[in-house]
């Protein structure tokens, strides 16, 4: 077998290699992800790849054609795949585990990564996320080191197990890949099995911080299916985040996004819109920004990102119309719950604040669009929580401050302010 397997190597291309390896990660690929993702650049167009290369492999009994969705066809490895990339990438044959002192096996055979049919799109839908990073990711030249997992990979959380985890930069990126066909009650049992998880000492002795991405994919009314996601998360899970558990929801697509132009750079320190809201606050509105963290304590574990005031020459809060120039503050990423977490709990919060301090305080989160963030309160009934104003990057560019914040009043009207001590309102044509 091994010289039959060195004989092969011997005529495969690295790409082949690469492409081969990935395959064992990842279980299975379309033709079409295999072509894109790995030979695009080296093969004209997808049936040349096909006719030189696919059958090739075929041929050479390295990987196998499965049928899934009456006419699409997923590609599997062989056994004899699984060992020329066992054997090429030092994949172990076994493993001892320090901690429970047990011998396991090192990996996967091609019957374990096979998989039903009907399990396929899943897996398909799953992959093309993971393929689509690693392209941004070499398109945009990024120098982190990152890991993927596939569940059957997953080791390190024995209490749950999303259906993939992408890790970086101490991060934790849980896949979670929702096809749309989930009921509320099955949603309901998977974020109670997160429940569970979230209260064990497997995840409080982690010392990474997890991001679940829940991927929706396979529907034709993608806000409908956020809502429903959004509002069972939230009606099991709303009390536990913070700064180290948070659940983004969108299509692949807008997580993507996400991830490389607000997570990423925020992780990194480098988020101009961040460093943008920081210089307006300073320059335009002369406030001290300062992390929130050291007031955390204080805040009832709250993990509010800024502490903002104006401080005279003394170091103490400015009081201007009478109105104490103290706020804390969070720039709010759309479609996810952990700002969501602290508006609601912002009253409790503020009792513990006041116990410490024996003064309330101001929430502001700074988010890209009104209208939005209303649709979400409405979604959360968190729409006239008391002490907590909203506004974007772009009214604090223009207007004064007081002006700049926008509250809601129980029939759905927004309204920003004419006066320093925010009670005279000027509604607006918003929501």
């Amino acid at each position: 077998m091994k010289n039959d397997l060195y004989d092969i190597k011997q005529n495969l291309s690295k790409t082949d290699l690469f492409f081969l390896k990935n395959l064992y990660l990842l279980r299975c690929l379309t033709i079409k992800q295999a072509y894109n993702s790995f030979y695009k650049d080296s093969i004209s167009n997808i049936s040349k790849f096909v006719d030189t290369k696919l059958n090739k492999l075929i041929k050479e009994n390295l990987i196998e054609e499965v049928l899934f969705n009456r006419d699409y066809i997923a590609l599997f490895l062989t056994k004899k795949g699984v060992d020329l990339v066992k054997e090429y990438y030092n994949i172990p044959i076994e493993i001892f585990d320090g901690k429970t002192k047990k011998i396991t096996k090192g990996y996967y055979t091609a019957t374990q990564l096979k998989m039903l049919p009907k399990l396929i799109p899943h897996q398909v839908h799953l992959n093309q996320f993971i393929l689509d990073f690693q392209n941004i990711y070499n398109y945009k030249k990024m120098k982190f080191n990152w890991e993927y997992f596939d569940e059957k990979y997953v080791s390190k959380y024995f209490s749950i197990r999303p259906d993939g985890l992408i890790s970086f930069l101490g991060v934790d990126f849980f896949l979670e890949m929702d096809m749309s066909s989930e009921s509320k009650l099955q949603l309901l049992d998977k974020w109670k099995h997160y429940r569970t998880f979230l209260t064990s000492n497997n995840y409080l002795n982690n010392p990474k911080k997890i991001v679940v991405f829940f991927i929706i994919e396979n529907t034709n009314n993608l806000d409908n299916r956020k809502k429903i996601v959004k509002s069972t998360a939230a009606q099991i899970l709303l009390d536990l985040f913070n700064n180290n558990f948070e659940i983004v929801i969108g299509s692949k697509n807008e997580l993507l996004l996400k991830l490389f132009n607000d997570i990423i750079p925020s992780i990194q320190q480098t988020n101009s819109k961040i460093e943008e809201l920081k210089s307006i606050l300073q320059t335009n509105h002369k406030f001290n920004v300062s992390n929130a963290y050291p007031l955390k304590h204080s805040l009832n574990n709250s993990d509010y990102e800024f502490y903002v005031r104006k401080i005279d020459k003394e170091n103490n809060i400015v009081v201007e119309n009478g109105v104490l120039q103290e706020y804390f503050l969070d720039y709010f990423i759309p479609d996810s719950l952990s700002v969501i977490n602290r508006i609601a709990y912002n009253s409790q919060n503020i009792n513990v604040f006041k116990y410490y301090f024996k003064r309330d305080f101001k929430y502001i989160v700074v988010v890209e669009d009104i209208k939005k963030i209303y649709e979400e309160l409405y979604l959360h009934d968190l729409t006239t929580e008391k002490n907590v104003y909203y506004t974007t990057i772009d009214r604090l560019k223009n207007f004064k401050f007081y002006e700049a914040l926008i509250q809601f009043d129980s029939l759905g009207r927004a309204y920003s302010f004419t006066n320093p001590q925010l009670i005279n309102r000027n509604y607006l044509n918003i929501v």
